[in-house]
């Protein structure tokens, strides 16, 4: 049952490649010394894969700035102080200098 099977693989083993000719050998060598160009195709891959980069990295930028601007606490603004007393005349400032017996108030005499 094995006989056919190892008369294959024995003149399977006698087989030998052909040698390449010599302008087959030049010309693999002159293609593979060229530079790889890259095709349309290839070019448009790379631009929509450099265009997603870019837009992922603005979202992740504008999704760090938000959280940063949400962590910060926001405080209310103080409320405007309400005077309770009427603001004071000329007449009791006047007064006020006339009756101050202090060194600060010397100046304004």
């Amino acid at each position: 049952m094995n006989q056919p099977r190892d008369d294959f693989e024995a003149e399977l083993a006698r087989l030998q490649p052909q040698a390449l000719s010599r302008s087959v050998a030049d010309e693999i060598a002159r293609e593979l010394d060229r530079p790889a160009r890259m095709g349309i195709a290839d070019r448009c891959l790379a631009c929509f894969i450099g265009a997603g980069a870019l837009a992922a990295s603005v979202i992740i930028g504008l999704m760090g700035w938000q959280m940063l601007e949400d962590s910060v606490p926001r405080f209310d603004p103080p409320a405007p102080m309400i005077a309770q007393y009427p603001p004071a005349s000329v007449g009791e400032y006047q007064q006020a200098l006339a009756r101050s017996n202090g060194p600060n108030f010397e100046l304004f005499r």
